[in-house]
């Protein structure tokens, strides 16, 4: 199994490469995803793919990350 992190995932090339990820099954494993601000969309990949950690650029996004208790390391 490969481990891979995906920066930039909520953005159309990230969204993309989880897709094709997902489409080859257990052959990887997202261990880590990073992006600018998009809570919404990061928290459905987060759900999904259960990556150890993630990490953020905007602060405020971080802390309303933080807030949804999915017990995984976030970083800014």
């Amino acid at each position: 199994m490969k481990r891979v992190s995906i920066l930039g995932s909520t953005g159309s090339i990230g969204v993309n490469t989880l897709n094709v990820l997902d489409s080859l099954g257990d052959d990887y494993k997202v261990i880590g995803l990073a992006a600018a601000k998009n809570v919404t969309l990061l928290i459905k990949q987060i759900k999904k793919f259960r990556p150890s950690a993630v990490a953020l650029i905007d602060e405020e996004a971080a802390e309303k990350l933080k807030k949804q208790a999915l017990k995984l390391k976030v970083k800014v």
